[in-house]
């Protein structure tokens, strides 16, 4: 008997235990919460404009608990292909913030996260493939975002509003914009195509530069070389004068000495290239000098 007391209190215990876990709940700081009734919402915990996280009381197994984030989500949609007014295609990933705002309103109208991004991600791609389509590809690849961005999340946000989802959206971003890629490869061979043209009308346009430059310079040097050549001339023609001058006047002064200097200049002119060979006889007049020297 003894033994079935204890078993029956050890049974009650158990039960009491389950009951009591089964009536408390805790909502999270971060965290807002929906009781349900018999699967019916009776009320919310800890939404917006409310604080009361922490433990709460709800009827065991009558009440249930539908708990939802209360900071930002975010909704990526990644790989969307669009095309661009200038019929190029792009391939496209987006993020959406949102947050909600009416859980109750969102319990009712989406349910859950799966059935938020299966309503929001087309309402996305419709608001944004109507601003890119108006669009050059250069310039949403170029990262001109805002405007399509900011048109794209208020025309979303009023379809969200008319639809009664209970949540609020926060910003629009386009967090990646490329070409597919057989038409990145085509671009590439097509750019690489042009800069190769430009090189080349650059290398074009530095040769008929250089020959220019090069054309004013021998001009230049040829016209210095003349300028050159005439004032030597002119220089040289003066100091041929003025030598003659005083040759003549040497000659009438001392016409041993003026012998003596014409004779000197005729070795010089024979004998300039150093390795001369003369035959004379030994009284030549032409060496009269070699042998006696000037002044006899």
């Amino acid at each position: 008997m003894n033994r079935n007391l204890a078993l029956a209190l050890l049974a009650l215990a158990v039960v009491a235990v389950f009951v009591a876990g089964n009536s408390v709940y805790a909502v999270g700081q971060g965290q807002q919460a929906i009781v349900l009734r018999l699967g019916v919402p009776d009320r919310t915990v800890n939404v917006a404009g409310e604080d009361d996280a922490g433990l709460h009381l709800k009827l065991p197994f009558a009440e249930t608990v539908v708990r939802f984030d209360r900071q930002k989500l975010a909704l990526e949609v990644d790989g969307q292909d669009m095309r661009a007014g200038d019929q190029q295609h792009l391939v496209i990933d987006t993020v959406l913030r949102y947050r909600i705002v009416d859980p109750l309103v969102y319990l009712r109208s989406l349910g859950d996260d799966q059935a938020a991004r299966a309503r929001l991600t087309p309402l996305i791609a419709g608001a944004l493939r109507e601003r890119i389509g108006a669009m050059k590809s250069g310039d949403v690849i170029a990262g001109v975002h805002d405007q399509i961005t900011s048109a794209a999340l208020g025309e979303v946000a009023a379809r969200v509003k008319a639809a009664k989802m209970g949540i609020e959206l926060i910003d629009l971003s386009l967090r990646r914009v490329r070409l597919p890629p057989a038409d990145e490869a085509a671009i590439y061979e097509r750019m690489k195509a042009q800069r190769q043209q430009e090189a080349a009308q650059i290398k074009t346009q530095g040769d008929t530069d250089a020959a220019t430059v090069r054309a004013a310079g021998d001009k230049n040097a040829a016209v210095i070389l003349a300028a050159g050549l005439e004032e030597a001339g002119r220089i040289k023609g003066e100091g041929d004068a003025r030598r003659a001058a005083l040759y003549a006047q040497t000659y009438g002064r001392d016409p041993q000495f003026a012998d003596f200097y014409r004779s000197m200049q005729a070795y010089e002119k024979t004998m300039e290239a150093g390795d001369t060979t003369i035959v004379l006889s030994t009284d030549s007049a032409f060496l009269k000098y070699f042998r006696s020297g000037p002044g006899k």
